[in-house]
């Protein structure tokens, strides 16, 4: 795997210094994933650790960075999951399910980012003009925002051409604008700035209120005993979440038998009985009627108060109905 380009946004330190805390993201610059590595993590009143954002070039490359971690100091990577309204991006999500590429992380935490997506083009070579939007050929962007922005493709007959992220549209619009295309991308403003492209239509979006994708702070377990479920009995002092109104516990659960046998089903109901909500994110090979054997492996979101969750999840037998896995004890998202 090539290394991840470094950038570091703390001032006076140079891009070849090794940070206290490694946030390991989607590139290039100005990607929705640096954008909130930015606002979550610079400036942290009272954290004396300083910060350092590498760009890599996939999500895949996130997870890997952050298993090899191969920096000093602490390394996180935040992966894009979910987009509401849309659902669940699945590339991203399939190596916590699977865990392809050897990829064991826990979930640390959940941020939340507001999403405003811009259709932005480059000046016509041969005018000199911005090119009109019926004479768009080809729009560049990642694939989750291509299907956010649906509608509006659909209204204009745009056709989408999926690419590593929004940042790199931008990146590969002005690119291809150089030798004459007549092509456009989705992506934020500042990517759209920062290449040189000007903005035709902003908040293309489908869900023009509330366009929101939700990230997993990810870290690796390194042989591990993975989350602590006495997070959620401590208050916020001591970093636990005791406080909270709400949790989550989130998980793979992995059953051997049928959908209706299945003691998943037994798990939920009780579960539900004592106020916890489980939220499937994605299934992987689910058929109702298919008996032992057989890939069904599901991501799951629990969320209740945390003593309820404590004590629900304390009991070994939530874990062997279910053949779950735990993947995170965190605080309900935090929106930026």
């Amino acid at each position: 795997m090539a290394s991840p380009e470094a950038r570091v946004l703390a001032s006076g330190v140079q891009d070849s210094h090794e940070g206290d805390l490694n946030i390991v993201v989607l590139g290039p610059e100005d990607t929705y994933s640096e954008g909130l590595a930015k606002a979550r993590y610079f400036p942290r009143v009272g954290d004396l650790r300083v910060p350092v954002i590498r760009l890599t070039g996939s999500i895949d490359e996130v997870y890997e960075t952050v298993v090899s971690n191969d920096f000093s100091g602490e390394t996180v990577g935040l992966v894009p999951f979910e987009n509401i309204p849309k659902g669940v991006i699945t590339d991203n999500v399939m190596p916590l399910i699977t865990g392809e590429h050897g990829i064991e992380v826990d979930i640390e935490e959940e941020l939340i980012c507001m999403v405003r997506l811009m259709l932005a083009a480059p000046k016509d070579k041969s005018t000199g003009r911005v090119i009109p939007l019926d004479e768009i050929e080809k729009v560049f962007s990642y694939r989750s925002a291509l299907d956010q922005a649906s509608k509006f493709m659909q209204a204009n007959n745009l056709k989408g051409e999926p690419v590593a992220s929004t940042a790199k549209a931008a990146e590969l619009a002005a690119r291809r604008a150089r030798k004459g295309e007549k092509v456009a991308a989705i992506c934020s403003v500042n990517a759209a700035l920062h290449n040189g492209l000007d903005i035709i239509e902003e908040d293309v979006q489908d869900n023009k209120e509330n366009n929101q994708t939700r990230f997993y702070v990810v870290t690796a377990r390194n042989g591990g005993p993975g989350p602590d479920l006495g997070r959620l009995l401590v208050g916020s002092e001591m970093g636990g979440l005791a406080d909270e109104d709400e949790a989550k516990v989130i998980g793979i659960v992995r059953p051997t038998r049928s959908w209706r046998e299945s003691g998943y089903r037994l798990a939920t109901r009780r579960l539900d009985e004592m106020g916890v909500v489980d939220y499937k994110l994605y299934r992987l090979n689910w058929q109702e009627d298919e008996t032992i054997g057989g890939d069904r492996s599901h991501l799951v979101e629990f969320v209740g108060a945390p003593p309820t969750l404590h004590e629900a999840f304390s009991d070994p037998d939530t874990y062997a109905d279910m053949k779950f896995q735990l993947l995170g004890v965190i605080p309900c998202g935090q929106k930026f």
